[in-house]
This record gives C-alpha cells, structure tokens and sequence, in this order.
C-alpha cells in the first residue's frame, strides 16, 4: 500500500523535480513522459511530492513547516483519489467536509 515516489512506476526512471503524476493505478508517481499516457493520473508538485516522502519516510515531523493552504488542499486531493482507489469506493465522509468546507 505504499506509492512508488523515487522512480517512476511505469518506466522505472528517475523522477525530475518538475511535470509528474500522481496514479493510484499503478500505485506511485509517474514521470512527465509516462503520466499522459495513463487515464488516472493526477498533476503532483514537486512541494507535494516531497511531503509524501518524507511522510513515507517516518522522518519526525514536529510542526507542519511550509504547507501552505493551496499545498494542503493538492495533498488531500492526492491522498482521497489513492484512498478511493484501494477501497474501491467513495469516501462519503470526505465528500461531506469537503461540502462544509466549500460553505465556509
């Protein structure tokens, strides 16, 4: 259940800092060469791609240091489309806070 996030899951290459995808099929991050070329993927910043590392990593986070709102927001983005994709359903809890947070 952990996404490939050094090499590209479909190639293997290494991953460049700019123009990758998020897919949860296949599990990991697809390179800009790969990601068009697969129907469920998801545009990944390299700020984004560095949190889930080290979030994977199971480095000491003692605060959220440099994420932003809109960094926040492409995270849980990510983070919904994966979970969806191994419970192969829709999570109604987070549709529901994402409703209340839209009438915010």
């Amino acid at each position: 259940y952990r996404p490939e996030l050094g090499h590209c899951v479909s190639c293997g290459a290494t991953l460049k800092p700019t123009g990758n995808w998020f897919g949860p099929a296949p599990v990991g991050v697809l390179c800009s060469g790969c990601g068009p070329k697969h129907s469920q993927r998801y545009p990944i910043s390299p700020q984004a791609l560095s949190v889930l590392r080290t979030l994977q990593n199971d480095e000491a986070i003692t605060r959220p240091t440099g994420i932003n709102p809109a960094l926040a927001r492409e995270l849980e983005t990510l983070m919904s489309h994966y979970l969806e994709y191994l419970l192969e359903r829709e999570i109604k809890s987070a549709r529901w806070l994402r409703s209340l947070r839209a009438q915010l």
